[in-house]
């Protein structure tokens, strides 16, 4: 191990363990993010900016009025 990594005894102790928290977080995350109960949701908020909605419609012709 130490031919491997010749310097870690001389690594601070708040790298040695952060490293692999942050490893582990990291992981947590894209498992949760990826998962299948999740897909639903995602192609739902996927699809809001192609819907059409009545109250942005109203808004725009309120701001065509006013500029011209």
């Amino acid at each position: 191990m130490k031919q491997l990594l010749p310097h870690f005894d001389h690594l601070p102790w708040t790298v040695v363990v952060t490293g692999p928290l942050f490893f582990a977080f990291f992981i947590g995350m894209v498992v949760w993010v990826y998962r299948r109960s999740r897909k639903e949701k995602y192609e739902s908020i996927a699809h809001l900016p192609l819907e059409d909605d009545e109250q942005s419609d109203i808004e725009c012709r309120r701001e065509d009025r006013y500029n011209g």
